[in-house]
Parts: structure tokens; sequence; C-alpha cells
């Protein structure tokens, strides 16, 4: 159970970024057209992006959560600013890993005309279809990138899945806090 703002935003972006993943691997690529295994594939993107602002939420900064929150939400899907703000762990290997691999590709690529103009342009362009088939449809290339994203999600686990002891006090201290947040962070509209 999350004990505080920043510990609570690192909690929902980490469950997000494991069923992104789970998403993701319940499905096989190869049983999709072009369009449908970038679509597939965006579900590794999205998983990356929120295990990044989960590093970030847990990470060293002093920065007050809302202050952090609408830093983060300004960075938006961005791999590579994300990669570059998270400092959860000393060792920046990781962080850099997953910007080299992901940073050029967008979850807009879900898009199938943002997927078509990327990889498949009109007026034939070889190498931008090689950089499909060096990526997305290269099952090597995919199955690395997502050893890497698992890798920044399963550094995050220890700190945010086991149990914690409070008090009944603190738990309604703890909700009555996030909720304050989300009013003021207007995550409800």
């Amino acid at each position: 159970m999350p004990h505080h703002i920043r510990h609570s935003l690192s909690w929902h972006y980490h469950s997000d970024a494991r069923e992104f993943l789970h998403r993701y691997t319940m499905l096989r690529p190869e049983d999709f057209s072009k369009s449908g295994r970038v679509k597939n594939f965006v579900d590794v993107l999205l998983a990356a992006e929120c295990a990044l602002k989960a590093h970030i939420f847990l990470g060293r900064s002093e920065t007050a959560p809302l202050v952090l929150y609408r830093e983060v939400r300004r960075l938006n899907h961005g791999i590579r600013p994300l990669a570059d703000r998270a400092d959860y762990l000393t060792d920046r290997a990781p962080y850099d890993a997953v910007a080299n691999r992901l940073d050029h590709l967008s979850v807009n690529l879900r898009y199938s005309l943002d997927m078509w103009e990327t990889f498949f342009p009109a007026l034939e362009d070889a190498a931008r279809i090689e950089h499909y088939d060096r990526t997305v449809a290269n099952g090597r290339w995919r199955n690395e990138a997502v050893a890497e994203v698992v890798e920044l999600v399963e550094a995050l686990s220890p700190a945010l899945t086991r149990e914690v002891d409070c008090g009944v006090d603190e738990l309604f201290n703890q909700a009555e806090e996030m909720a304050a947040f989300v009013r003021e962070a207007k995550l409800v509209r």
C-alpha cells in the first residue's frame, strides 16, 4: 500500500507498466499484420514510459509532489526526457539503454496513419522500411527491448510491492492527502 503522495504516484505508474507488459506478452506479435504488430509493441513503449515515471516519483528528487507531477506531465510520452529525469537507480545504464532503444519510436504509432508514414511512407523510402525490419518486426530486437523495460519495472518492485505496516489513522491521513493532491493536480475532470 502506498505511503505518501510520491510513493503512491510511483506505485500507480509501476502497476500500469506491469499491466502494459502483461498485455504485450499475452498477445503474439507474429499473429498480427504490420499495423497490429506495431500497435502491440506500443504497449512496450507505454510500459517504458510508465516505468520511467515511476522511477522519477520514487527517485531522489526533493521536489514537492505536485511540482514534480506537473514536470513529469510536461515531459509527455518522450522516452529520452523521462529517462534523463529518472534518478531512482544510481546506475544510469538501464535508463540510457531504454532511451537509446526506444526514444525514436512514439506511442502515436498506435494510429495506423502514423505507423504507415513512419515505416512505410507512400513514396518508397528503403531506409524507413529497413528501420521497421530492424526494430518492431525483429523478434530479437523486441525481446531485448522488453527485457530492458522489465529491468526497470523489477528494480522498483521491492519498494512498491511490499506490505506496509501502519495504523488505521495513518491510512486515513494518507487517503486524505492523496484526495487533496488529486483535487489540486486536477486529475479528475
